[in-house]
């Protein structure tokens, strides 16, 4: 497959992430856009299996599906990735994130390529996504995966709350181990 267009496409949504990240929401006054800026993976991960993965470790990347943050308190800015993520092969993928009443939601879009196409494999998939105007105290975070030809709609996939005084910390959302789907995978 020609990832070039894919690629575009990524960097197309990103800088639209970037831009409309600074305004507030006209529809939900109580929510607020931030500056954020994201990168989603190739299937296999960032790094691959054997490789480091960002704020992972790459010797358990199979095992379980996993929330990393690092906080620099310097910049105030939170890095979250998530990592492992286990979802059709085909697909476009971004992330976005909003306060909401206090709460800072983190959504995962995985939309079907060409209208409905879907593939007949699984992949891993890395998400992260880099935001700005992070307070130095506990916030109250929610994961939300949107694979929006589910019937099930947005799922809660973590909601809890991190500590940007720690400086970093990992989260197991999904103990279970993908090893079939994704070892000997290597993106590049």
């Amino acid at each position: 497959m020609n990832t070039l267009p894919r690629r575009a496409a990524l960097m197309l949504a990103m800088t639209l992430t970037v831009g409309l990240a600074a305004g507030c929401n006209a529809e939900n006054p109580a929510e607020v856009h931030l500056p954020q800026q994201y990168a989603i993976s190739d299937c296999g991960g960032f790094a691959g299996i054997g490789n480091k993965t960002p704020l992972g470790d790459p010797a358990t990347y199979c095992a379980a599906e996993m929330l990393h943050f690092e906080y620099d308190d310097v910049n105030q800015s939170l890095l979250l990735a998530n990592n492992r993520i286990l979802l059709n092969c085909c697909g476009y993928h971004s992330m976005q994130v909003r306060l909401e009443d206090g709460v800072y939601v983190f959504r995962e879009q995985d939309t079907p390529e060409l209208g409905d196409a879907r593939c007949g494999c699984m992949c891993v998939f890395d998400f992260t996504v880099e935001v700005e105007q992070i307070p130095p105290a506990v916030i109250q975070v929610r994961v939300e995966r949107d694979v929006t030809d589910s019937e099930d709609g947005p799922q809660v996939v973590y909601e809890g709350t991190l500590d940007m005084r720690d400086g970093s910390g990992s989260i197991e959302i999904d103990p279970t181990d993908v090893e079939p789907w994704c070892s000997g995978m290597d993106p590049t």
